[in-house]
């Protein structure tokens, strides 16, 4: 779909994600660097999708809260004035810090607080090798 003839036409465009029923991610970041690279090949045109207006179509009207590491090296260069942190976020990737959905904080400091990871870890292996030892 041509993101700038919705945007004429004055479409409420949002991105989403459903996970496997599309792609097999529910992460906005992909899908904001997927749809903006979708969008400058299509058009043959680099600005026809910025960072800011991408996230704002991954945010809009968000009341969750996401938070991620700045000095991790995929988020550098900054550039003047922090020009660049919305580009390096979306196209590089940054350890994310903190989630809160809700109000309701999920991740802290980079620890996941509402699931145990090493666990959750160690019984998808178990459950993976068991189903694909019967095959």
């Amino acid at each position: 779909m041509s993101y700038p003839a919705m945007k004429e036409a004055d479409v409420d465009v949002r991105l989403g994600t459903d996970g496997s029923a599309s792609n097999n991610s529910l992460d906005m970041r992909a899908e904001a660097k997927t749809a903006s690279l979708i969008q400058k090949h299509d058009h043959w045109n680099a600005r026809v999708l910025v960072p800011e207006e991408t996230w704002q179509l991954a945010t809009k009207d968000s009341v969750d809260w996401v938070t991620w590491d700045l000095d991790d090296i995929r988020m550098r260069p900054w550039g003047r004035d922090g020009r660049r942190l919305l580009a390096n976020l979306i196209y590089s990737g940054a350890r994310c810090l903190d989630v809160l959905v809700g109000g309701q904080a999920l991740r802290r400091d980079g620890v996941t607080l509402s699931v145990d990871e090493a666990a959750a870890g160690s019984a998808l292996e178990t459950a993976v090798s068991d189903y694909y030892s019967e095959i």
